[in-house]
């Protein structure tokens, strides 16, 4: 907390506010935006109650699989499996760990 706390006193500091951005996105929004392949990544959730036994086959996810990345100089292995701990604890179940990679520009 004591970092985030830092981060957001400095950009206030320059004059930058702080938004919030939705943890979910209505499907009008983002469907066809990324083409096929990205139509099949999103996550749907349909409206409550026995909404399984009537909904298309092509709306049904078999799995989500998270992505949980590791960047160098940014996070550490540790936070890459608290990340997974939580998200455990918020059902999921697949997880595809990664690096990112970075290089240096030719020249420096």
């Amino acid at each position: 907390n004591y970092i985030f706390n830092t981060i957001k006193e400095v950009f206030l500091l320059y004059g930058f506010q702080q938004i919030e951005t939705p943890a979910m996105e209505n499907l009008s929004t983002l469907m066809g935006k990324y083409g096929e392949e990205g139509d099949k990544l999103l996550f749907k959730i349909l409206n409550s109650g026995d909404f399984l036994k009537d909904a298309p086959e092509q709306q049904l996810a078999e799995r989500v699989t998270i992505r949980v990345p590791l960047i160098p100089g940014y996070n550490t292995a540790s936070d890459q499996e608290k990340s997974i701990a939580q998200l455990k604890q918020m059902g999921f179940s697949h997880f595809h760990k990664f690096t990112y990679i970075t290089s240096k520009p030719q020249g420096l």
